[in-house]
Order: structure tokens, then sequence, then C-alpha cells
């Protein structure tokens, strides 16, 4: 979450929405992340100016130390885990992860009408086979 906001910070509003949208996860996780982290001192949370339901995110200067001193981490772990990799490398394996993304919820659709299919033939059989 943090990396998220601070990744955000260069689009100037940094709102739950936004930071949903990134993470491509529900806006009630990140409402409930923001939380925790606020409480922990390291994100602050301000209504918007014009529009009182949406809520602003920002780091904490505590939050800043803490990513400066991850950055550096981070650096000395990507640097050998990506070696040898070409940014046409990198650009396929981009456009594999924003196909998932984007057909994710399609899929997990169809899986779940395939599991209550199941389910329903299940409950039908007379003859009491186990399933598992």
């Amino acid at each position: 979450m943090l990396l998220a906001v601070w990744y955000l910070e260069r689009k100037k509003e940094i709102t739950v929405r936004a930071i949903a949208d990134h993470l491509h996860v529900a806006a009630a996780y990140v409402t409930s992340e923001v939380s925790r982290l606020v409480a922990k001192g390291l994100l602050t949370k301000t209504r918007d100016k014009l529009d009182r339901r949406a809520v602003s995110v920002g780091l904490t200067k505590r939050a800043r130390d803490l990513l400066t001193r991850l950055e550096r981490i981070l650096g000395d772990v990507n640097r050998p885990l990506f070696s040898g990799l070409s940014f046409r490398d990198l650009a396929s394996v981009h456009r594999f992860l924003r196909a998932i993304i984007e057909n994710g919820s399609d899929a997990i659709r169809a899986a779940q009408r395939f599991e209550s299919g199941f389910r329903r033939r299940r409950k039908g059989d007379s003859l009491g086979r186990s399933w598992s």
C-alpha cells in the first residue's frame, strides 16, 4: 500500500479509488488498509474539499523514511532478479499480466458458473457417490 501511494504521488491526486485501481483490488480493502496504516502513523487521510465523500491519502515523514531505506534494499534485490532481461522481455511480461488482470473477472465468473452447476449435479446424484 505504501509503495502504491509513493508511486501515485506523481499523479498528484491520491484517492482510495486511485489506489484500488492501481493495485486492482476492491476500494473497501484499500479503505481498511489505509485506516490501519494511518493508525500506525504511516499514512494521512484528508477529506477532499470539493467532494466530501472522497479521501486523499498521503505519506507521513515516517513512511518516507521507511521507503527511502526500502528503496536501497529493493535496488539490491532487483538488480540480480532482473539482470539479463531486456526491455522487450519486460514489455512481454507486462502485456501478459495486463491481459490476466483485464480478463480475470470473466474467468472467475466462468469458474463460479461451473462450480454452481457442479454443486447442483452433485446434490441431484441419487446414487450417493462421493465427488471429492
